[in-house]
């Protein structure tokens, strides 16, 4: 549960405490379900007696949006489908069936025997209109871990992971490139459709155009569709996840994005302080070993956080201060470097040969200077000692659909690290940056002195063969 009124950016917080997961574990039995409804009306009482009493209060608060329990059966999918799914209806029939009439309706509709449903006195609520998408039981572990991987079983250069992948949302990052090549072009077009609406779908904020992209990539998936059943990967597609696609549009516009009621938050607390402090007991008496866990938890979050505020301080490889708090209109494409090089005066022999492997430094910095530095007569020599850095972090303007934060940028090139003493070493890491063609970045520095002043960092790269013609299917 949340409230409406709590910025996105807090309510992703996990510290910040701003959703609370009142979801019983043992949903899957008629005790569990009535449980859970007891529980609710008990939490939303108090919205009850606003209405019948009346209080001195600025606003009353409604149930507005809801991603959990009505009162059906999880494979009666079609709620907002049918005249029958409206809670005046709904509560007639479970009165019926309390009345031991045995009404056709209450099978036919895949209702569970709960008789007294939390929503059922809640004021101004229709609880079949506030369902809303969930990306990541319908999306992420729905639509992608499911179906769409499944898709793809039998192709060479696709990997099953027989032990589960451990970020469907990173994965999803790859999975175009992965299958572009490796799987025909008609299978191509039902993977794009689908990472396309997952995408548009993931939005924090929706416009007219972005509403039109959703629903032009559910039809692209709807018309490409057939091919899966032509090729034998699947028989059917009555699923229910990809029919609650359909309501995707009509959800964020009465609601606004789906990012204000996704249960991704609500997981990854339960991972954390249930899962994995389980799975850290002797599986007996677990309860009591779970307690101290959670507590210990509580506490290494918090030293945690303390640390990294002190390195910034500290640390030589610290980051100066990113500029949050700059108004978006004011923010420019910046960079953000350490203040002290991680490593000084490094010649360039260590520079080409042992550490960074920039083969060619001498000759692409002597052009450097030809073209920009006009006035330099020095000319580069192995001689010569560059300041040099681990990383760069390129700060530009928050996209808003995505986030109101700056987006940060961080480009590595860190050479490896041998083991000492105690201390694990490192591989190397040179990350590849996109500017008019993809690159790789294997040193970045500041220019010496003598060669003239030169304000901003240089970096060395290796470009990569250009880029070919689009791939119109990908």
């Amino acid at each position: 549960m949340s409230i409406g009124n709590i910025t996105k950016a807090k309510r992703c917080q996990t510290l910040v405490r701003a959703t609370l997961d009142c979801f019983t574990p043992d949903a899957c039995s008629l005790a569990g379900y009535r449980l859970f409804h007891y529980c609710m009306r008990l939490l939303l009482h108090s919205l009850i007696t606003t209405r019948n009493d009346g209080v001195d209060m600025h606003v009353c608060p409604i149930l507005a949006v809801y991603c959990l329990v009505s009162c059906y059966k999880k494979n009666h999918w079609d709620v907002l489908d049918s005249v029958m799914y409206d809670p005046e209806s709904t509560k007639d029939i479970l009165q019926w069936c309390k009345n031991s009439q045995h009404p056709l309706e209450f099978k036919e509709n895949g209702l569970h025997a709960i008789y007294n449903p939390f929503w059922a006195n809640m004021p101004h609520t229709d609880i079949f209109l506030a369902l809303t998408p969930d990306l990541l039981h319908q999306i992420h572990k729905g639509m992608f871990k499911d179906h769409l991987i499944k898709w793809f079983p039998d192709y060479p250069r696709l990997q099953d992971f027989k032990k589960g992948i451990p970020n469907h949302k990173e994965m999803q990052q790859v999975f175009m490139g992965i299958l572009t090549r490796a799987v025909p072009s008609c299978m191509l077009a039902v993977a794009h459709a689908i990472l396309n609406f997952s995408y548009y779908a993931q939005l924090h904020i929706h416009m007219a155009e972005s509403l039109e992209a959703l629903q032009t990539a559910l039809a692209a998936f709807h018309t490409n569709k057939d091919i899966l059943k032509e090729l034998s990967i699947h028989e059917h597609f009555n699923i229910p996840k990809i029919h609650q696609l359909t309501h995707y549009v009509w959800s964020f516009s009465l609601f606004g994005a789906a990012d204000g009621f996704n249960t991704e938050l609500s997981e990854c607390l339960h991972i954390d302080f249930a899962e994995d402090a389980y799975h850290a007991s002797n599986k007996q008496d677990f309860e009591e070993q779970m307690q101290p866990l959670f507590a210990a938890g509580h506490t290494a979050v918090s030293h945690s956080v303390l640390d990294l505020d002190l390195d910034l301080d500290s640390d030589s490889e610290g980051e100066a201060a990113i500029p949050y708090a700059t108004p978006a209109d004011e923010l420019q494409v910046t960079y953000v470097l350490a203040k002290t090089p991680a490593h000084l005066y490094q010649s360039v022999q260590n520079i080409v040969y042992a550490h960074h492997g920039a083969t060619d430094f001498i000759p692409a910095l002597q052009s450097f200077l030809r073209t920009n530095l006009l006035h330099n007569t020095l000319i580069p020599g192995i001689q010569d000692c560059f300041d040099v850095y681990h990383q760069l972090v390129i700060v530009m303007p928050p996209a808003f659909q995505v986030s109101d934060a700056p987006m940060c940028r961080h480009i590595q090139a860190t050479p490896e690290r041998l083991a000492s003493g105690r201390k694990p070493g490192c591989p190397a890491h040179f990350n590849m940056v996109l500017i008019s063609d993809v690159a790789q970045v294997y040193m970045i520095f500041s220019l010496s002195h003598q060669f003239g002043e030169y304000s901003r960092a240089l970096a060395y790269i290796e470009w990569f063969t250009p880029f070919r013609p689009p791939d119109t299917s990908s």
